[in-house]
């Protein structure tokens, strides 16, 4: 049916730019978002519910626990079935919040997941690998 928006924060530079934004949706089906993608870098966690998210060609389904990361050049979307719900928290920022010139390289390689990517990348973290769940946690 739609996107409910349960929470939203924003964090702005000097100049007002938006550096980060968080914001926690809860979603209920039927529901198909159309694929989009935007400037900023994606980090999406979900903490409840099932549904599936369709990065580019590729489909993953979606259950709790699960961390997406999509970099500004992804189109993507989430789809939930008709009696689907799904809360997730989307976490958009701009690779300028972890790095820029005046940074050092340690914070320049947090970055690297985003942009530099093997065949075998998965959008969805490791289900089991124990980091998953850690990194899950921390971001909520």
């Amino acid at each position: 049916m739609g996107v409910e928006v349960l929470s939203d924060y924003t964090l702005r530079d000097k100049r007002g730019t938006v550096l980060l934004s968080m914001g926690v949706h809860r979603l209920t089906g039927p529901y198909t978002a159309e694929l989009h993608s935007h400037h900023e870098l994606e980090l999406s966690c979900v903490r409840s519910g099932h549904g599936v998210y369709q990065v580019g060609d590729r489909r993953y389904d979606v259950e709790p626990g699960d961390v997406f990361l999509l970099n500004n050049t992804e189109p993507h979307g989430l789809i939930l079935p008709d009696s689907g719900h799904l809360d997730h928290l989307v976490i958009h920022f701009r690779p300028s919040f972890i790095w820029n010139s005046l940074s050092n390289d340690i914070d320049y390689n947090f970055l690297l997941i985003f942009f530099e990517r093997s065949e075998h990348f998965s959008h969805r973290l490791d289900r089991q690998n124990p980091a998953t769940a850690s990194i899950g946690e921390w971001i909520w």
